[in-house]
């Protein structure tokens, strides 16, 4: 049987860590709320039937300005949340995701977007 897998890109870049969206829960609320309607758009009819129990993520950010590691993996939790939410996968916990792949890529100016690819798994490493 053929294992589930998805790639799909999103415009724009979400927020890191560091910038000015801080611990207010209205920032917070929207910019998670920003991602789950682009995921959710981004997933319409090819969500798997049932949410994923165990997958491999890879999410790449595309931006002009290279992000320290701790703002990339952040970056991504309003990505990784709204899979969740929206029942892509089961849990976003490293027993159903494991240690996500996240990458990187140079883009210019303007053309910031991110990449998901996931890929069901029956084991993680």
């Amino acid at each position: 049987m053929d294992k589930f897998n998805l790639q799909f890109e999103l415009p724009g870049l979400p927020k890191r860590i560091n910038q000015g969206h801080g611990s207010h829960w209205k920032a917070r609320f929207g910019e998670a709320k920003k991602w789950e309607r682009q995921v959710f758009l981004a997933t319409l009819g090819k969500k798997p039937p049932q949410p994923l129990k165990r997958c491999r993520l890879k999410l790449t950010r595309f931006s002009s300005v290279a992000p320290d590691f701790d703002g990339l993996v952040y970056s991504f939790k309003p990505v990784v949340d709204a899979l969740r939410k929206l029942g892509v996968i089961e849990n976003d916990s490293m027993a159903h995701i494991g240690r996500p792949d996240y990458r990187w890529e140079k883009a210019k100016p303007g053309a910031g977007r991110v990449r998901v690819e996931i890929v069901e798994v029956d084991e993680l490493p």
